[in-house]
């Protein structure tokens, strides 16, 4: 068998690129500039740097002002409720301070005059308006000789003329003969008691001159003890 040896010739394919086109492409591909995003992100104005300080500055101002802001109002808060429990405590202490007081005088009572009298002014002092005087030997005493600690225990009394005081009472020994009812009447003209002692037991009163004058021995005499109104 014989083999034939054919030459086959293709021809070119058809293509619409032509060498200008590939040129221009290329020096298109080669020349052209990176996307305005990126060259924005690697190369940035020398203006764009201070703002952005600036910007972080005035933040940060802002976060120390309102922190500032937060800590006084902090501050401020305990300082006025410090100074709301002082007051409060200061006002309770005198409130108690005041009822105690109350309750001290309402129980006690305020100093009568018949406490003062026949103690020491060294301690009490005297009552001057219920007639206590302070006397030598610094007790509590009626002003003179002639007056009397009430029986009633509200101040001094001073004994009408010719009455005397025997042991604290004012008494009157008549001169002149007056029978039982007359001689209650004679008393309560003076505001006083008609009374019957022995003469035994106004011996250790009565001094020795008004027992030999006025008083005889086994005799009762009509005593009139003292009660007399203020005024007398």
């Amino acid at each position: 068998m014989e083999h034939e040896f054919r030459e086959f010739s293709t021809s070119p394919l058809p293509s619409s690129i032509t060498t200008d086109e590939i040129n221009k492409s290329s020096r298109m591909a080669r020349y052209e500039r990176p996307p305005t995003a990126v060259a924005m992100s690697n190369c940035q104005s020398p203006t764009t740097v201070p703002s952005v300080n600036s910007r972080q500055t005035e933040a940060e101002r802002r976060l120390l002002l309102e922190k500032d802001i937060s800590d006084a109002h902090e501050k401020g808060f305990w300082v006025c409720r410090l100074w709301q429990l002082l007051l409060t405590l200061n006002i309770t202490i005198i409130l108690i301070t005041i009822v105690l007081i109350l309750l001290l005088i309402f129980i006690i009572g305020p100093l009568s005059p018949y406490k003062t009298y026949g103690q020491s002014c060294k301690a009490l002092s005297c009552n001057p308006a219920h007639g206590l005087v302070c006397s030598t030997k610094s007790i509590c005493l009626c002003p003179s000789t002639d007056s009397y600690w009430s029986r009633n225990e509200t101040g001094c009394r001073r004994c009408p003329s010719g009455w005397s005081i025997v042991n604290g009472k004012c008494i009157f020994v008549s001169t002149f003969n007056l029978n039982w009812s007359d001689a209650i009447t004679y008393c309560k003209s003076f505001t006083a008691q008609l009374l019957t002692l022995s003469t035994t037991k106004l011996y250790s009163s009565l001094t020795l001159s008004q027992i030999n004058n006025l008083v005889s021995s086994n005799t009762n005499y009509f005593i009139g003890l003292s009660e007399q109104p203020s005024d007398s």
